[in-house]
């Protein structure tokens, strides 16, 4: 080969090397950083709903039976945050009824509704008594019309401050105060009735004490719509 040709060969070896060298460095030259600089605060919050504990939060209506026929009345449950309320009352006679009003209180700064899984819920469990011990639990209309419990007896909760007054429902709202310093309240009405409407004879009245266990709840959550 003469010495030509090995030149022309080493001159093409150093053009390609070129070229993947300006190629390198072409992408090198096209490179950027992008950074996005933020700061995010997590502000304080507090979810407190419960049962008013201040005087006058319950409130026991006039003409509700009182003294002995009264052996627990309505009051925060011991040991429940707030969150409960309990009574026991003995409705002797056609007519009787123990009625109170009760404040919900919003005292956070997170507005609530009521939701979630068993939002809104009764439970009535009826026992007859035997020499003050109970018995089975009875049915709440057994079908013969006389020895059912809600043949003789009357059970509600309603808002007190709706017209007309109703039952609480879901998304029934209960809002954060707008100052830290104060509270939002709804007075809610439970009435229980020994319902004279439904005696019209000797045959419709309950031959034996009747023990009616009663709960009601209202399951609060956070309203994040309103955020």
């Amino acid at each position: 080969m003469s010495k030509n040709n090995k030149k022309n060969s080493k001159k093409t070896v150093y053009l390609i090397l070129v070229l993947i060298l300006g190629i390198s460095v072409g992408y090198a030259a096209l490179s950027a950083t992008l950074k996005i600089n933020g700061t995010s605060t997590i502000k304080s919050a507090k979810w407190s709903v419960h049962f008013g504990t201040e005087a006058n939060d319950i409130e026991v209506t006039e003409g509700s039976v009182t003294g002995a026929n009264v052996t627990t009345p309505a009051q925060i449950k011991a040991g429940t945050n707030n969150t409960e309320i309990e009574f026991s009352v003995n409705l002797a006679e056609p007519g009787d009824f123990y009625e109170f009003t009760a404040n919900v209180v919003n005292d956070g700064t997170l507005d609530a509704i009521i939701g979630g899984e068993n939002a809104v819920q009764l439970d009535i469990v009826a026992h007859e008594l035997n020499d003050d011990t109970e018995g089975d639990e009875i049915p709440e209309n057994s079908g013969n019309g006389k020895t059912g419990w809600s043949n003789y007896f009357t059970y509600e909760v309603v808002w007190d401050d709706t017209t007309p007054k109703r039952l609480p429902a879901v998304d029934d709202k209960l809002a954060a105060p707008v100052s830290p310093a104060t509270r939002v309240a709804r007075p809610v009405k439970v009435r229980v009735y020994y319902d004279k409407d439904k005696v019209n004879t000797n045959d419709d009245l309950p031959k034996k004490d009747i023990k009616l266990d009663l709960t009601f709840s209202m399951n609060f959550i956070q309203d994040k719509a309103s955020n």
